[in-house]
């Protein structure tokens, strides 16, 4: 395939994050909370990850988000 592109800090560990898992997710300098992590990024070529947003998808480009925090309850 070609040049990695999904290589950011980011991507990588959402690659490694587990499904269900409730995060806060930091985009464009806005906070989006308690975020339940649904899977995507699975490999280098693919920058799409989905999480759940209450009963609605959210699809984001795993190279557009500044950061992200597990939430622990």
């Amino acid at each position: 395939m070609g040049k990695n592109h999904c290589d950011s800090c980011i991507c990588k560990r959402l690659r490694k994050l587990a499904s269900g898992t409730t995060v806060d997710v930091i985009l464009s300098g806005l906070e989006f909370a308690n975020l339940v992590f649904i899977g995507g990024c699975g490999d280098s070529e693919n920058c799409c990850v989905e999480f759940a947003d209450g009963n609605n998808p959210l699809i984001l480009d795993c190279r557009k988000i500044e950061g992200f925090r597990v939430v622990v309850a």
